[in-house]
């Protein structure tokens, strides 16, 4: 199909058969030929991009993230789309020195898509089942009526992140329960590091009350997966990892990715495969963390050199400069850095 004057095409297994004159398209294909939002069929605002096949039958469809009445007015971020048809050239010659503009050109050509960390809008949920939350029938639940008081120099800023999780989606208000706990948290190598990731996982809606906490701002429930809760890793990790299998030339450590390619042309190619791929099935890399086409990078506490792997330097120094501890918190500290 054309898409604004792009040519857009997708590869789909057909079946043949005797019993319908009739060409039926499957959802899959239809998400492919940006005929419909990776969620349809989620009422929200229009997606001019969005155009079914044909010109006598032709109609908008509703795209899935966000609503206009969901976009907060002193947000200037441009409003969440679906990835763009993936580039088919190198923006400029492959060299050492133009590897930070072919870096600036990804992030501007997804930036409203795979890119888009706007914390106004709804985050795109990962493909794969709702994460159940499994809980002993038999227990009793607990009701907390009042909450865990937050100190006066912390109240501003957790509620501001109360309010952005809301706006992201992780949150919703409710009328009951848990309290709420504060925590303060060799060849061209490609970095990324996914923003949001444990929140792009969906709770459905008869496991939601499960998570219900209070706060002094009123009670709240995750409609996302919680990023404390034990199981959340595993959900993320396990559907994240469905979802990239079929890229060559990675290795990866929960939401950190590491591409590896011989030369900037291959760079690029893997890193535009990558980004429409997590694009395509809700998965948000950080753009501040995005590296491109590098020898030397810091990938899961290491240094990776053309030839060596080693420490991260920056870790060896925190250890070395570590104060001697003198008390069970400090010891705790140690061993968690070491």
């Amino acid at each position: 199909m054309i898409n604004q004057g792009r040519h857009v095409e997708t590869r789909q297994m057909t079946y043949v058969t005797d019993n319908s004159d009739k060409l039926f398209i499957s959802r899959e294909a239809c998400i492919a030929l940006r005929m419909i939002s990776d969620s349809f069929p989620t009422i929200g605002e229009i997606d001019d991009t969005q155009q079914t096949l044909g010109t006598e039958n032709s109609h908008n469809i509703t795209n899935n993230i966000g609503s206009v009445n969901s976009l907060d007015t002193t947000c200037n971020c441009s409003q969440r789309k679906l990835s763009p048809p993936m580039p088919r050239n190198l923006p400029y010659p492959a060299t050492e020195d133009n590897l930070e503009k072919i870096k600036q050109f990804l992030m501007d050509y997804y930036k409203s898509s795979t890119f888009n960390t706007c914390d106004h809008q709804p985050l795109p949920l990962m493909d794969g089942p709702p994460m159940r939350l499994m809980v002993d029938p038999e227990a009793e639940p607990v009701a907390h009526h009042t909450p865990v008081p937050v100190p006066i120099h912390w109240k501003e800023e957790v509620k501001a992140g109360l309010d952005q999780d809301v706006r992201l989606g992780v949150l919703e208000p409710v009328t009951w329960y848990h309290k709420m706990v504060i925590s303060t948290e060799w060849k061209r190598k490609t970095v990324f590091d996914s923003w949001n990731g444990y929140h792009s996982v969906p709770i459905p809606e008869e496991d939601r009350h499960l998570t219900t906490f209070i706060t002094p701002w009123g009670r709240y429930r995750y409609r996302t997966a919680p990023q404390g809760y034990i199981a959340s890793g595993d959900a993320y990790t396990r559907r994240y990892d469905e979802i990239v299998a079929e890229i060559p030339n990675k290795t990866k450590c929960v939401d950190d990715v590491l591409l590896w390619a011989d030369s900037i042309e291959e760079s690029f190619i893997q890193a535009v495969q990558w980004l429409d791929i997590c694009g395509r099935h809700g998965i948000t890399p950080n753009p501040e963390k995005f590296i491109f086409g590098q020898d030397i990078v810091e990938f899961a506490g290491f240094e990776i050199t053309p030839n060596t792997v080693r420490s991260c330097r920056k870790y060896l120094k925190a250890i070395l400069d570590f104060a001697t501890p003198r008390n069970i918190t400090d010891i705790r500290s140690w061993f968690g850095l070491v």
